[in-house]
């Protein structure tokens, strides 16, 4: 007799954890689908598409309520022609205004442009870039400040802009853009 009422003192011990734990889950998923609103967002280099707190890959170009078409590579569009590249962490609401990036991030390693010059970051300390370096991706590195994608397009770092090692370019925490 003994033994069964352990048994079900232990039962009923373990359920009311399993409970407590089902419901942290859940409120953490909710908080989760409602950190970001409606829109599109780069993520891990890849495009997502997030809809009543649903996050999906995107399958195929979306055009956004102000008329900005974003394609599944992440660039994007405007209405006036003006072709852009969304950054690693950024999110476009489906009206087409650019959402503040996630402040907490902070830096990684890899290269980044400060004052006007290309800077090597590892380990938590900057020095000067002083020759072309590839990153995972294929993406080149010039020191001038112009990066070379392996689909063979050039773009130019702005001020403050860094790339992770595997060619990812990560928000900053401090890094201002005008949209």
């Amino acid at each position: 007799m003994k033994k069964i009422l352990i048994l079900v003192t232990v039962f009923l011990f373990s359920m009311s954890l399993y409970a407590q734990e089902n419901k942290k889950m859940k409120n953490k998923n909710h908080k989760m689908a409602g950190m970001h609103p409606n829109g599109v967002m780069m993520k891990d280099g890849n495009m997502l598409l997030i809809v009543s707190g649903k996050t999906t890959m995107m399958e195929s170009e979306v055009t956004l309520n102000n008329g900005t078409r974003v394609m599944t590579n992440g660039t994007y569009m405007l209405k006036d022609g003006t072709t852009m590249m969304m950054k690693e962490g950024e999110h476009m609401n489906l009206a087409g205004n650019m959402m503040p990036i996630n402040k907490n991030m902070k830096r990684s390693d890899g290269v980044m442009m400060k004052d006007g010059k290309m800077m090597w970051c590892t380990n938590g300390t900057t020095t000067l870039l002083d020759k072309e370096v590839t990153m995972g991706n294929g993406t080149r590195i010039m020191t001038n400040g112009n990066y070379i994608m392996k689909n063979g397009s050039t773009m130019m770092f702005t001020e403050g802009q860094h790339m992770d090692l595997q060619g990812n370019i990560v928000a900053m925490k401090n890094h201002k853009k005008k949209y």
